[in-house]
């Protein structure tokens, strides 16, 4: 996300945390493995990257658009996951 400017930097993390609220991700580093790519320092910086994966045009309008999207395949992602990490432990 280097080459995306602070407008559209700030959009991105602010659709993060009205899915971190919404969801009830709390503020933990479990998530980093799952949404983010490993070099995040907490949940909220992997969903950020999460989300910024997902949005192929970060466009705030746009951005706003997508977030009902965004909440179901967030929501599918971790059902999936939850259902996957119990046959793990």
């Amino acid at each position: 996300m280097s080459g995306i400017d602070n407008p559209e930097r700030r959009q991105i993390r602010r659709i993060a945390r009205v899915l971190q609220v919404a969801f009830r991700i709390p503020a933990g580093r479990e998530l980093i493995a799952v949404l983010g790519n490993g070099t995040e320092h907490d949940n909220l910086e992997a969903l950020t990257s999460w989300v910024g994966r997902r949005l192929s045009d970060p466009d705030p309008r746009l951005a706003e658009a997508a977030l009902p999207c965004l909440t179901d395949e967030l929501e599918q992602f971790l059902h999936r996951w939850e259902v996957e990490s119990k046959w793990i432990a």
